[in-house]
Parts: structure tokens; sequence; C-alpha cells
């Protein structure tokens, strides 16, 4: 009798430590959608034990599956475990490079077992977002799971265009640098491989120039959030506005890297300049008179082609933007 409660105890235990089985998608539905996407019943159930099987050696392969392992983490409470080997691991998700074109890759789910094929990092990096939006919003909010269960399709995809970019304007409206990198994931998990950042415009100056400190001490500052034209808008009583350090820039750039995005920055000229007159108005015609404005419009002053001053001002900010990018 003894020995019965105690195996009963056990197996309690055993079922509590378990986890409730969070249910598949009801549908395969990827954004944006793949060239070919093959559907079945049944599910492949992802546990904490689940292994990711690498059968290639480029430590490049590591960005995705750390990225993949934070999604999963609080439903597990732990990373699933990461090994290399040269054969596929029964059961678990095998990771390899073949000669597919560089952006392309096959995923394909089994009850039995998970592939993935990439014809480089960057595709198995798009297979593996793939694999993100095929997990059940559960796993998105952090629900603790002993299972995970993921659909049974066969899926493969390549881009149409190389350049897949979004652009986030932080001039009219600042982002913290938390905020751009959350918007970088967002580009990810879409499969983008550009970032517009779009750095200067009248209403603010944001990326650091040391040479040009005025920049971001005058420019980067306007009186009031509020863009609209009204002439009673009231002013705030702290000024608005913000900018990105040299080192948050760099930050960004690797960040955004290491999730196969290529960093654009814009500087505008010779137009939208307020900003940046406001704190040198030498580098205007008027040479003065200049405010960032709290205002959406055209404005008609620009950068003053006839100065000298103008050109090597321009010189000195794009040497340290090409420098932090």
């Amino acid at each position: 009798m003894k020995k019965l409660l105690f195996f009963c105890g056990v197996a309690a235990v055993l079922c509590s430590s378990c986890g409730k089985r969070i249910a598949r998608v009801e549908s395969v539905d990827i954004v944006p959608q793949p060239v070919s996407v093959v559907a079945s019943d049944g599910a492949f159930d992802l546990t904490k034990n689940t292994k990711i099987c690498l059968l290639s050696d480029d430590s490049t392969l590591n960005y995705s599956v750390r990225l993949f392992n934070g999604l999963l983490d609080k439903s597990f409470g732990k990373p699933l475990p990461v090994i290399k080997s040269t054969q596929p691991e029964a059961g678990a998700i095998n990771v390899r490079l073949s000669g597919l074109q560089p952006e392309e890759y096959t995923l394909n789910i089994r009850p039995d077992g998970v592939d993935i094929t990439g014809g480089s990092p960057a595709g198995v990096f798009y297979a593996f977002q793939t694999l993100r939006q095929l997990l059940p919003v559960a796993v998105a909010r952090g629900e603790k799971a002993g299972v995970i269960e993921l659909p049974v399709a066969e899926i493969a995809d390549k881009p149409h265009f190389a350049h897949r970019g979004g652009m986030l304007d932080v001039c009219r409206h600042f982002f913290t640098a938390d905020d751009v990198k959350t918007f970088i994931d967002i580009l990810a998990m879409h499969k983008l491989s550009r970032f517009h950042w779009h750095l200067t415009d009248d209403q603010g100056w944001r990326i650091e120039i040391k040479q040009y400190p005025k920049l971001t001490e005058v420019g980067a500052f306007r009186d009031r959030c509020n863009l609209q034209a009204e002439a009673d808008a009231p002013k705030d009583s702290v000024p608005y506005g913000g900018f990105y350090t040299q080192d948050e820039i760099r930050d960004i750039v690797q960040y955004a890297a290491k999730r196969f995005i290529t960093v654009i920055p814009e500087i505008e000229m010779p137009g939208h300049a307020s900003a940046a007159l406001a704190s040198y108005p030498y580098l205007g015609c008027k040479g003065e008179g200049y405010v960032v404005p709290s205002t959406w419009g055209v404005k008609a002053d620009v950068y003053c082609a006839g100065n000298d001053s103008t050109f090597r001002f321009i010189e000195g900010v794009l040497s340290e933007v090409v420098e932090q990018f």
C-alpha cells in the first residue's frame, strides 16, 4: 500500500510539472504569403526537451536560434537545448544550409519532427520567423506550457524583391531606442530586409554629430509635441524631443544586422532643414531667425548652396553618419 501511494505521489508531481497543452493554430496563415503552403491535419508536439539540431557550423545560425528560444522561454521556463550534429535527430528541429537561393527556405513540420533548410543563414532566419508566426497566441502572452502544438505543414518560400523596406519617422514623433528595436522586430517578423530610419527633418534632428553638438542641443527639441497648425495651440512646459547617441545608433545597427536587416539612415537636404538651421544659422542664406518648427507644413528655408561652409557641414555630418552605419 505504501508503495502504491508513493508511485501515485510521483505521478502527481510529474503531471503537475508537465504544464498544459497549448493547441495548434486553427489555420496556417503567414504574412507575407509564402510561395507554397501545404497544410495537413495533425501537430508536432514542441516541449522544453525538444532539441534544436544544427547541421552546419555557421555561427550566424545562432542568431535565429536565440531569438526563437527567447519566444519560448516564458512558456517553458528555459530555452530549448541546442546541439550540433552531422546527422538529423529524431523528434528535433533540424536546421541545415543547402543550395537554395540565399534568402530562400523550406519548412517541413511533421508529427515526428521539424526540418528547416535555408539557402543561407538569412533563409534560415526567415524560416524561424514563419515558425514564430505559427506559435499559438498564448505563447506570445507567455502562458506556461508543457506542450506547444505546431501545425503539420510543408512551406516553401523566397522573396519576390531583394529590397523590402519599412520607414520610421522619428523626427515628427520621437521614439526611444527600445521603441526602435521593437519596430525592427516587427520588420523582421515580416521578413523585411531594410530599415529606413528618417533621422532629420524640420521638426527635429535626431542623430548625434560630435563635430556639430548644437544639432542635438538645439535642433533635437521644439516647444511642443502637438504639430497642429492652429496659432493658439498650447506650448508645452517642457520642450519636446530627443536624440540618439552614437553608441545607441551603433547598437541599433548591430541589433538590426542580427535580424538580417540593413539600416539606411535618411539625412534630409537641401530642404527639411529647419532644425539644422536653428542650430547653425550660418548654414542658411538669411543667416538668422530660424527655429525648430512646432507645426506641419512646407518650410521655405533650405541649406544655402552659395556658402562653402554648407558643404563643409554636409561633408562633416555624412562622414560621422557613415562611421556609425
